[in-house]
């Protein structure tokens, strides 16, 4: 049991992103599906970055044909992206 309670937690949930918004060293763009830490999801929505309604993740899949991306933090350890200026 504790396999599947441990997957469970792992899981995220999927939204759709409302406005242009930077989270844990990335950036996201309105209309994009992100799947965010569950525990995440529930912040964000009272802050009005994103929408976990099943009608706002259909209208992001079907109508505007977007993919889903799972959320991935940048990590401190990782090396700077682009060149200094």
């Amino acid at each position: 049991m504790s396999a599947k309670k441990d997957t469970a937690e792992q899981k995220g949930t999927l939204a759709r992103v409302l406005v242009d918004f930077p989270f844990e060293g990335r950036v996201y763009f309105a209309n994009a599906l992100v799947e965010f830490p569950a525990g995440a999801v529930e912040t964000l929505k009272k802050s009005g970055v994103v929408d976990d309604s099943e009608a706002a993740i259909a209208y992001c899949a079907e109508t505007l044909g977007k993919k889903p991306v799972v959320h991935v933090p940048e990590s401190a350890e990782q090396e700077p992206q682009g060149e200094a200026k």
